[in-house]
């Protein structure tokens, strides 16, 4: 009796999914059991399951028994569209600007000693040197060949160093931005330096322009000035946001 009742069932629920594929109110197999009736010692729902109104959803016994029931194609679509939604990298983003050694391409300064002209003081060279004559104010630029962003500029002074000074950008070599003012310097080498270790780190700045400018408006000593090297760093591209 058991296994003709439950092949009953089985061809009634076989007949009526194949007249319903998609969209059909499903209800839970122990209410046909139950119908048939034997229970087969299968308890029976504590509510019976509702049938859809227009696709209203059913009651709280059948939703629990079926939880994938509503899970119909466009929900599936939004789970994998918020799954690769949730994969995408986020945009790039820049958070700010590089900090690199930027290349020179010259120096003009407002004078200097006969044998040690401006380009000394980017040449790379420790032991080699500008020195103006003995005048205030002087002035050295460099030309960096185009626009850049500016954020640090290290000095190796001679002992004839500046005690007061500015660090400026422009773009045409002719109107100034001042990004930083120097007083009470006292920093200066007689002999070559090593290394960067006996320079002054100017860091922290921010300016925009094709040349970078120390101008120094009070010397150490009275006398000229001079500089062992002069370094720049920042990032080639001028519009990036620090």
């Amino acid at each position: 009796m058991r296994a003709a009742t439950f092949t009953a069932v089985a061809g009634l629920l076989g007949l009526g999914l194949s007249l319903c594929l998609y969209g059909c109110p499903i209800a839970d197999p122990s209410s046909y059991l139950n119908a048939a009736g034997d229970d087969g010692g299968v308890a029976a729902p504590s509510q019976e399951a509702s049938s859809f109104d227009d696709g209203a959803s059913a009651s709280h016994a059948r939703d629990s028994a079926w939880p994938l029931e509503d899970s119909g194609p466009d929900s599936l679509l939004a789970m994998v569209d918020g799954a690769a939604n949730d994969s995408q990298a986020a945009p790039d983003a820049r958070a700010g600007c590089l900090s690199d050694p930027l290349t020179t391409h010259g120096a003009v300064a407002s004078s200097a000693l006969s044998g040690n002209p401006a380009a000394l003081a980017v040449d790379g060279n420790f032991a080699t040197r500008w020195e103006s004559r003995r005048a205030q104010p002087e002035w050295i630029y460099l030309d960096l060949g185009a626009p850049v962003f500016v954020n640090r500029i290290r000095i190796a002074w001679q002992r004839a160093c500046a005690a007061d000074y500015e660090l400026q950008v422009s773009n045409d070599a002719s109107t100034w931005t001042t990004m930083k003012s120097i007083t009470g310097n006292t920093v200066g080498t007689a002999s070559p330096p090593a290394d960067w270790a006996a320079g002054v780190n100017h860091i922290g700045l921010s300016g925009v322009g094709r040349y970078v400018r120390i101008n120094a408006t009070a010397s150490c000593s009275g006398n000229a000035l001079s500089i062992w090297e002069i370094e720049v760093f920042g990032d080639a591209n001028a519009s990036c946001h620090p």
